[in-house]
């Protein structure tokens, strides 16, 4: 058929963004070990993380960006999964200086204004001359970390959409750890945030992805981590509840205990007790993935969830129940040593 001349078939092995995403991922990765040991910087390089950071974004948009992936023609490939993921990651770097500078009274404007002077021989040199002309960096200056957030939760959204579901023949591919690890440098980025919300919400999507691994990963390897890791969102999440009501405690109006804040402060509380509880549960059957110091954390954060539930109990009875349960969980910290 003469239609047949114009039939197309992509023979495409390698995504167009091969390149954009293995640079970007070194970049992010370098970061982070600048971050934790600056010293690791070569002469004439930052020592602090964020342009290696900001590096891998213009590294990402610049992949985004390319000419087979925005005319409509060529190699018609899938999404690049792994680069959503890891711009997700780069992004919460970048949220977690947000709040460190915040905290430092530091200027957060000019970390996103500051702009490393890299010699012309430099391949950031040459990343930077060929990243957009008007790139989503620029938009970011006036950003909060809860905004970087909603950028990297597009991202993530993405990268999970298009994420593997099976096991493919990359030995090292987890879809169970890719989901583990973006939800727990989520939450760990929600527990600093100074509003109560912002804590809240972010948890809460946390809480989601844990939540969904239920259907992605083998249970008898992931039960105590994913218990535990979901028993930390909700204390999270209870917790900034309590912080909305303890302007009104510390007045002495006892009265916001009975309010639908109270409530779904209890609530999330519960619901972190049974977590802990099941992930020390799991622990004692020896069907737990949890390695020395999450099961050592137990004991904490169990301790720390009966007590902010028992100061939000306003029946005598139950809330000295929750203050002894809460003492002999306290004396297992002695045990633990």
């Amino acid at each position: 058929m003469a239609s047949d001349s114009y039939v197309f078939k992509s023979t495409c092995v390698e995504l167009p963004t091969a390149f954009h995403a293995i640079l970007g991922t070194a970049l992010f990765l370098f970061g982070n070990l600048i971050a934790q040991e600056p010293s690791l910087a070569l002469a004439g390089e930052p020592d602090v993380p964020t342009p290696y950071w900001f590096a891998a974004l213009d590294v990402f948009e610049t992949g985004e960006n390319l000419p087979s992936r925005t005319s409509g023609y060529g190699c018609e490939a899938p999404e690049d999964w792994r680069m959503a993921i890891v711009w997700g990651r780069t992004l919460v770097c970048i949220a977690d200086e947000t709040l460190t500078r915040s905290a430092q009274h530091q200027s957060v404007t000019n970390l996103f204004n500051e702009e490393t002077k890299w010699p012309r021989e430099s391949p950031f040199s040459t990343i930077a001359a060929r990243r957009p002309p008007v790139t989503r960096r620029m938009s970011m200056a006036s950003s909060s970390a809860h905004d970087l957030m909603i950028l990297a939760m597009d991202q993530f959204s993405r990268g999970i959409f298009h994420m593997p579901h099976q096991q493919t023949s990359d030995s090292s591919f987890s879809r169970a750890k890719e989901l583990f690890t973006l939800a727990s440098e989520v939450l760990l980025l929600a527990e600093k945030m100074d509003v109560a919300t912002e804590r809240q919400y972010w948890a809460s999507w946390a809480d989601s992805v844990f939540n969904q691994m239920k259907m992605e990963a083998d249970m008898d390897q992931w039960r105590g981590p994913i218990t535990r890791a979901r028993g930390k969102c909700w204390l999270t999440v209870g917790s900034a509840r309590v912080e909305e009501l303890e302007t009104a405690l510390e007045a002495g109006d006892y009265g916001v205990l009975q309010s639908r804040d109270a409530e779904d402060a209890r609530r999330g509380l519960t619901k972190a007790i049974e977590f802990f509880e099941r992930a020390k549960g799991s622990a004692s059957m020896n069907s737990t993935g949890l390695d020395d110091t999450d099961w050592r954390e137990l004991s904490p954060l169990l301790t720390e969830a009966l007590l902010t539930l028992a100061n939000l109990t306003s029946d005598e009875q139950a809330r000295e129940a929750l203050y002894t349960r809460a003492e002999v969980e306290g004396g297992n910290l002695m045990d633990c040593d």
